[in-house]
């Protein structure tokens, strides 16, 4: 399992009152809210211009508690050199998305519920 930091994703759905329906699924629409509220993106983007580089990215993610499977390049989804907003929530939602159905199950979110995290 491909594995996110686990601030990252406490901050990700903390930002949001109700981050699952009421089946336990998490569509990409919420999913997407709660990583706007919750402001990450911004954080990482040190110089404010929208636009994620490999140096911001490596800080970012070591701010946030690091991750060795987490690859620039995999979250430059058009391979620009940049991660802007849209890929960032793509190459987070991508992370979390085990089984690839469009949704998050519990058991791709579980790992951190189980360790107190929600």
């Amino acid at each position: 399992m491909r594995k996110l930091s686990a601030v990252f994703v406490a901050a990700l759905f903390a930002a949001g009152t109700a981050f699952a329906q009421d089946d336990g699924l998490i569509d990409r629409g919420t999913f997407d809210t709660n990583l706007g509220d919750a402001g990450i993106f911004g954080e990482w983007d040190d110089d404010g211009n929208g636009i994620i580089n490999d140096t911001e990215f490596a800080a970012g993610s070591e701010d946030w508690g690091g991750d060795e499977q987490l690859s620039f390049g995999d979250w430059d989804l058009n391979d620009d050199d940049g991660i802007d907003q849209d890929e960032f929530a793509d190459g987070s939602w991508n992370i979390l998305d085990d089984n690839e159905d469009g949704m998050l199950a519990e058991n791709e979110w579980g790992d951190w519920e189980e360790d107190g995290l929600f």
